[in-house]
């Protein structure tokens, strides 16, 4: 199974929908867009993709100029989602 998460950027938050390869939504929430709502959603999309045991993670962004690179980086570096075949798209 895919982990499919689309994330919506704006200056303070990142508004997070996680969805199955089905179109399924699973789960969405809202964390701040700075590096505390960062862990909070990475810790989120490992927890979703260690209890569903999915094979891949696609994460999008959309493309805000800086409020998006910080995010995108940090989830594009992290350990715990590259080891869980993490990709990262904006």
């Amino acid at each position: 199974m895919k982990l499919f998460v689309g994330i919506d950027v704006s200056s303070q938050e990142l508004e997070v929908c996680f969805m199955n390869a089905d179109g399924d939504k699973l789960d969405s929430f809202t964390v701040k867009n700075n590096l505390g709502g960062a862990s909070h959603l990475r810790d989120r999309i490992v927890a979703v993709a260690d209890k569903l045991a999915v094979s891949e993670i696609h994460i999008g962004l959309e493309a805000t100029s800086v409020y998006s690179w910080h995010p995108a980086m940090y989830l594009h570096q992290d350990a715990e989602l590259q080891a869980r075949k993490a990709k990262v798209f904006t």
